[in-house]
């Protein structure tokens, strides 16, 4: 056990390179995606109201995982369909890209910090 405690230990990276990723992947995803996200928003309930009212009146900070959920399907199955203008679908094209990148990555920080962490601590 003193073995693997040892060699965990010498391949374990610091901590604080999971930290800075994780928290790297938290303000560079956020600053990328939130204003998209606010712009769409903004642009859905100006140019297609309908849609905006269908999709339970979005807003940045959804009031329930339903809207959430609708704004998500709009974005990655329904854009392409409910006649939008073409900046308008590209701007929905681009945070269903940006979206699971950003979350991507902060899961990544987080499953590297808890693995660095518990490779730290068993090393003790």
């Amino acid at each position: 056990m003193d073995v693997l405690a040892a060699v965990g230990a010498a391949l374990a990276p610091p901590l604080h390179a999971p930290l800075a990723l994780l928290a790297a992947a938290v303000v560079l995803g956020t600053a990328v995606t939130l204003p998209g996200y606010a712009s769409l928003l903004r642009r859905l309930e100006r140019e297609c109201p309908s849609e905006f009212e269908r999709l339970g009146r979005p807003s940045l900070w959804m009031a329930s995982p339903e809207r959430s959920l609708a704004l998500q399907r709009f974005l990655y199955f329904e854009a392409g369909r409910a006649g939008l203008s073409p900046s308008l679908l590209r701007l929905c094209r681009w945070l269903a890209i940006a979206t699971p990148l950003h979350v991507g990555g902060v899961a990544t920080g987080a499953l590297w910090l808890l693995v660095a962490s518990l490779a730290v601590a068993s090393a003790r």
